[in-house]
């Protein structure tokens, strides 16, 4: 073979070789950077949800606490007890209430599956809400009564806070997991 032909085939090769490494390398560079940009977006979607969630579990824990305050006054405090507790405990609960809901909608459009876990745990607090609503409107004409039966809320309340904290451990649990788990949507590999 020629000398020039030869080299002319080996300079043809090499840039041949080149240009098809440079392709394949920069579709690897771009599958990477996809993967990347997903992830991160998985990333954020996952920590609002943990902010939400997070939200969520605040303003339960501010209704428990309202309740078991009332609920410690009527069992601790049974002599000073008086209306001024229950308007207290009717205007704290008139101001969570619709920023449960807000935070609870916020939660929903963003993991509909974590909602409907802490779901039970609102609907709770709205019940305990309803009882005690039914119990001191009787107040005037029974007071003594009424705080007896107030009273029980306490310690119904000291149980509801640990369920709380249980559950809201779990959905936690979960969200965080999440954090570690991605998916390549070309490969279908998880990644943990």
């Amino acid at each position: 073979m020629d000398p020039i032909v030869a080299s002319l085939l080996g300079t043809l090769i090499g840039a041949f070789s080149g240009i098809l490494g440079g392709f394949f390398a920069s579709k690897y560079q771009i599958k990477l950077e996809k993967d990347k940009w997903i992830r991160e977006q998985k990333e954020g979607l996952n920590r609002e949800t943990r902010e939400a969630i997070g939200e969520v579990a605040k303003l339960i824990a501010k209704g428990i606490h309202s309740i078991a305050w009332l609920g410690w006054k009527a069992k601790y405090s049974h002599r000073s007890f008086s209306e001024k507790e229950i308007d207290a405990y009717e205007k704290e609960m008139k101001g969570l209430f619709p920023d449960l809901s807000g935070a609870r909608i916020g939660l929903a459009a963003l993991d509909i599956k974590s909602h409907n876990q802490i779901s039970g745990l609102i609907e709770r607090l709205y019940e305990i809400d309803a009882e005690l609503a039914k119990i001191y409107s009787g107040f005037v004409e029974d007071p003594e009564t009424v705080k007896g039966e107030i009273s029980r809320y306490f310690d119904i309340s000291l149980s509801f806070d640990k369920q709380l904290r249980v559950e809201m451990a779990n959905v936690l649990h979960s969200e965080y997991s999440k954090l570690f788990t991605f998916q390549s949507e070309d490969e279908g590999l998880e990644i943990l």
